[in-house]
């Protein structure tokens, strides 16, 4: 049977404070041009799965970037 996953499947999601503090109204607009956002990102490709974060700043400039080596799982 053909596998048909894609070579890599990317999953980004605003971090966990952040996603809080807008849930609760707490980020105003201003607020995110001033101080950015951070983000949680996934990878997950044919030489493992990668994972990390991403900070920017409040015009959507990437400021940090740090993130995990895939993890090569092989099955026998």
């Amino acid at each position: 049977m053909p596998d048909h996953r894609s070579m890599s499947d990317v999953l980004v999601s605003v971090g966990g404070c952040e996603q809080t503090s807008i849930d609760a109204g707490a980020i105003t607009l201003d607020g995110l041009y001033q101080y950015g956002l951070s983000f949680h990102c996934e990878a997950n490709g044919w030489s493992g799965k990668a994972n990390g974060y991403c900070n920017s700043d409040g015009e959507g400039s990437i400021i940090d970037l740090d993130y995990r080596e895939p993890q090569v799982v092989v099955a026998f």
